[in-house]
């Protein structure tokens, strides 16, 4: 469940904040690169998350 939180949250939620950013204020500042840095480190930490969960039900 805490992957699937951090992946959807990470693709949905901040997937609208930066496009609504970008709209407004272009794709070529700062902010919008900090907002798809963050977008982007979610989506990744929620994978692993659930790759160790994979794992540990293999064990």
């Amino acid at each position: 469940m805490i992957a699937a939180t951090l992946y959807i949250g990470g693709t949905l939620g901040l997937e609208l904040i930066g496009d609504y950013h970008a709209e407004k204020y272009g794709e070529e500042n700062l902010t919008y690169n900090l907002i798809t840095t963050v977008e982007e480190g979610l989506e990744l930490s929620g994978l692993a998350f659930f790759i160790r969960a994979l794992l540990k039900y293999c064990e």
